[in-house]
Parts: C-alpha cells; structure tokens; sequence
C-alpha cells in the first residue's frame, strides 16, 4: 500500500497538467492556427493588443521568408502555435516544439500540445527581430522531426564535425545534441548569414542545400522514422 501510494505522489504533478482542461481562443494569423491560453488573457490583456500584433509581424515575415513548399506543408500537417503561462509549462520560460505524437504522459502536458510551438507567455513581447530569430530555430525543429527525420545524415555527420573543432561556436547554444545545432545553424542562416558563413562557410552550404528557395529541398528527404513525407 506504501509503494502504490509514493507511486501515487509522483504521478499527480505530471498528471494535473496533462488531464486538466484548458481553455483556448483560436486565431487564425498568416495561415497558422495559434491558440491562447484564455487565463492568460485575462491575466494580461496585453498579449491581445501588443503581442499578438508582434507575433503576427513575424509570422508575416516567416511566410515571406522561409520556402513557400515548407511553409504550406507545415500548415496542412496542422502544426500549431500556443501561447501559454509559464506557470503551466513548469516555469519554463521562452519557446520550444513539442513533437507529432509525443504522449502527454511523456511530456506532462495536454495531449492537445502537440506538433506544436509553444511560446511562453512574456516571450510575445520580445523585439520583433529577437522573436523572428527564435520562431524560426522552432521551425527548424519542426522540420528537423517531421521533414528531414531525426536521424538525417547530412545534419549528423555535420554536427560532429563541428563538435570536433574546440574553437566552434554558435550563436546561443552549445553543441549538446544535433537537434539543437540544427535549429541554430537554421535560425542564423535565416538572420545573420553573414556571421554564420565567418564561422563555418560548409555549414551556410548545408542550410542553402537544407533550406533550398521555393522547398525544392525538401522534396528530396525521406523522414527515418514514421511520420508525414512531403513527397505524398
């Protein structure tokens, strides 16, 4: 009876934040389907007036600016952008994507969170050219998952060649794991090229090949494990 009820203590966090219902105002902006915490509406009416104009600006420019063929199998195969407070994303601040399928169980949120962009709450309100560059890095993991697979072995290969030279650095992350040096390679590439090419000329190569105009690149992967192909 002890074990069960530890067992009991340690699931009840996880679950009160996968089970709970939350309610959320759907707007649609540029295409994308971006649902609001109603909580936190009511807690900040700025996110209706500041920061939703600010989110859609970058938007805006993420559909003028990231390849059309992308662009619109991102919106067919229903990713979704959420706003939420960070106190109901275990105090994490700034953004990240959850991935297609990934169990709320696993992830402690809602099974609704998923295949998703989840920007947290103050991070609306960033400068319009900061959150331009962290949208596009949650993209990038979008892609990675559901286009490129996992396990591509242009971005692998990639990424622990650069783990080998002790002076290569990225602009905000290290090179822990190649999800996230993908997403930075990606967010560069898109806003500050130029800086990306000074530190490594191969891997402006590897995003123009990745990131080709028009999706054309994109066409020719094939994702390593059972998710949606564009080739479809």
């Amino acid at each position: 009876m002890k074990k069960i009820l530890i067992i009991l203590l340690v699931l009840v966090p996880f679950a009160s934040h996968a089970t709970r219902v939350n309610t959320y105002k759907i707007l649609p902006i540029e295409g994308f389907q971006v649902l609001m915490d109603e909580d936190l509406i009511k807690a900040n009416p700025r996110i209706e007036k500041a920061g939703i104009p600010n989110l859609k600006k970058c938007l805006k420019r993420i559909e003028k600016e990231l390849p059309k063929a992308f662009i619109s199998f991102s919106k067919k195969d229903g990713m979704k952008i959420f706003i939420s407070p960070s106190r109901k994303m275990f105090n994490r601040t700034g953004m990240f994507f959850v991935p297609k399928d990934n169990g709320s169980f696993r992830t402690g949120l809602e099974g609704l969170m998923s295949n998703a962009i989840v920007i947290i709450d103050e991070s609306i309100f960033m400068d319009a050219d900061i959150l331009y560059y962290y949208l596009v890095h949650e993209f990038a993991h979008y892609y990675h998952f559901n286009v490129l697979g996992y396990t591509n072995k242009d971005i692998w290969h990639k990424y622990h060649a650069a783990r080998a030279m002790p002076s290569y650095k990225i602009a905000n992350f290290d090179l822990s794991n190649h999800l996230e040096f993908f997403a930075e390679l990606s967010a560069m590439f898109f806003t500050t090229r130029g800086e990306l090419r000074k530190i490594d000329k191969g891997a402006v190569s590897l995003m123009e090949k990745i990131w080709e105009p028009e999706g054309k690149g994109m066409m020719k992967y094939t994702p390593d494990w059972g998710v949606t192909s564009p080739r479809k």
